[in-house]
């Protein structure tokens, strides 16, 4: 059994995005080092920084909408629900 993350799946994704971007600009002499200090795991660091897509990616294709389609929607929904 998998313990709870104490982050929503955007926030995990914005840690990683942030640790592969320091990689890049040699600000960690380590995937491990960057992994700990952005508190994201090794192995999906190692996996994005190899070019891996993440799992809502993936599965893009057996997905109803795609994920603009998604994201046009949550806005959409967003916005009506300000103005009524």
């Amino acid at each position: 059994m998998h313990s709870q993350s104490l982050f929503t799946p955007a926030q995990i994704e914005e840690k990683i995005k942030k640790a592969t971007f320091a990689l890049q600009l040699k600000e960690f002499k380590s995937i491990r080092k960057a992994a700990e200090h952005f508190e994201v795991p090794k192995s999906t660091l190692t996996d994005r920084l190899a070019g891996k897509k993440t799992c809502s990616q993936s599965h893009e294709i057996a997905q109803i909408l795609s994920s603009a389609e998604e994201n046009t929607l949550v806005r959409w929904i967003s916005q009506l629900t300000i103005t009524v």
